[in-house]
């Protein structure tokens, strides 16, 4: 169907979806991507909102299970951050919380809202088209609550109007800026979401490699240090390698000043280590450590985020 079409018939062809997931400090989206948070134990998208038309017959707002799904089938999705609607949508169908239907395509709206520079969260897209304000205060009292103690808590119906609202404002904000994105952007934006579900080949034998490598050679450093495995009587636990404290303790019982920063491009440290780098060689062995173990975490990290198919989504 041609996009001119798709324009004058917007009721029959998209629809907006909104999820509402469990989440709190250990079960979170931020520092990982959003397909590990769909698969982490305590996951659960417990309610939906969904709109399709201007109406209030076109909107629906709660749990996923007891929505119609036929009424939605067929059309393309809109969301605002595809790259967490539409995982949560696919963990929803293996989850048995919907069922598996046919949706044409998805759009985005933040993407859209980027592309005109109007910023990227929907307070920043409603604020700079409509000059709205939005209200988060449902949503932070959502954090660590289940559905059952959201319930409990007397606050259903104030979770159920908090997503609707969003996700009229989301069908809103679509149709008022679909008109002006051209079509060469809508496939970029959806290339790179695609891109970034399928993730990037990885060689893991190396990456393993490389984390083994990393290991033996961060024991050596630490094993160099004059401190390692000293108790620091003030808090009565080991030295951490990276210690101000030690490296500064160590430097004045050779009677030499300790440097006030080894911040790399600094340009006093770089003095204080062409003097002292000879007969302190373990400074170089404090740096490397933190050098090599911020290689060491990116590494791990990688290779837990790689699936089954040796591919790492990001």
């Amino acid at each position: 169907m041609s996009r001119r079409k798709l324009l004058k018939n917007w009721r029959d062809n998209f629809f907006v979806i909104d999820w509402e997931t469990y989440y709190d400090s250990d079960c979170t989206i931020k520092g990982t991507t959003a397909i590990e948070y769909c698969n982490h134990p305590k996951f659960d998208p417990y309610l939906v909102a969904l709109c399709w038309g201007d109406r209030e017959d076109q909107r629906y707002s709660g749990r996923p299970e007891d929505f119609d799904w036929s009424i939605v089938e067929g059309k393309t999705a809109i969301a605002h951050n595809r790259g967490f609607d539409h995982p949560v949508t696919l963990r929803a169908i293996e989850m048995g919380k919907m069922p598996d239907i046919k949706i044409a395509g998805w759009h985005d709206t933040s993407a859209m809202s980027c592309y005109l520079q109007l910023g990227r969260s929907l307070a920043d897209a409603m604020r700079g088209v409509f000059g709205e304000e939005m209200s988060k205060e449902v949503r932070d009292y959502m954090k660590g609550k289940t559905w059952d103690m959201i319930v409990a808590d007397g606050k259903a119906e104030d979770v159920i109007a908090y997503a609707i609202t969003d996700a009229i404002l989301e069908w809103r904000l679509f149709t008022e800026l679909y008109p002006l994105i051209p079509q060469e952007e809508l496939d970029l934006e959806d290339l790179t979401i695609k891109m970034g579900m399928r993730g990037l080949p990885i060689d893991v034998g190396m990456v393993e490699d490389a984390i083994d490598e990393l290991d033996k050679r961060m024991w050596e450093c630490r094993n160099a240090l004059p401190w390692f495995n000293e108790i620091d009587p003030d808090t009565r636990k080991p030295y951490v390698v990276y210690s101000k404290k030690a490296l500064a303790l160590e430097c004045r019982r050779r009677g030499i000043e300790p440097p006030k920063s080894l911040a790399k491009g600094n340009d006093d440290a770089k003095k204080w280590l062409a003097e002292h780098q000879d007969s302190l060689t373990f400074v170089a062995d404090m740096q490397n450590y933190q050098r090599m173990n911020t290689h060491l975490q990116k590494l791990k990290t990688m290779a837990s985020r790689v699936n089954e198919e040796g591919r790492m989504p990001y």
